[in-house]
């Protein structure tokens, strides 16, 4: 526990301040991977992990109101298209990534699957996958977009 509040105590207002993309979710990461790697206790105890996926479920369910729900009525059919495309695409990648790691398919699945790095790891939590693999590639995807996005936003700016 106090390595998990140490990491929230140092990291996210450093993180701001120094205006790091994504540093808020980045500086604990990494901060928790040196304490594993030093072999301290990095893993929150279990009833604070279910308050913050709590928190996490309420954060997101919240933001639904009368009006946002009439803006995604109308986009519907395109949204739920590409939902689809995207879904099997991850089902794809995650069944070649199945064999050769020696996994099962679910936690495949969720190690390439796409949404918020929270409700990734709250779903294999949930269904007992491979947290470690989830997390691994889960990050390694996060850590990538947060490089790739200046990059992208120069190339599309008009």
């Amino acid at each position: 526990m106090a390595v998990c509040l140490a990491a929230a105590a140092l990291c996210v207002p450093l993180a701001r301040l120094l205006r790091i993309p994504a540093g808020v979710l980045i500086g604990p990461l990494l901060l928790g991977a040196l304490a594993a790697a030093a072999g301290l206790p990095a893993t929150p105890p279990a009833a604070l992990q279910q308050g913050v996926f709590a928190a996490v479920g309420l954060g997101v369910g919240l933001r639904f109101d009368r009006a946002a729900v009439r803006r995604i009525r109308g986009a519907l059919r395109p949204i739920l298209l590409a939902l689809a495309a995207v879904l099997l695409r991850c089902g794809g990648l995650g069944l070649l990534l199945a064999g050769p790691l020696g996994v099962d398919p679910l936690s495949a699945y969720l190690a390439t699957t796409p949404g918020g790095l929270s409700a990734v790891l709250a779903t294999a939590r949930s269904t007992g996958a491979d947290l470690t693999l989830v997390f691994g590639l889960q990050s390694i995807r996060l850590l990538l977009t947060v490089a790739a996005a200046p990059l992208a936003a120069r190339t599309v700016r008009v």
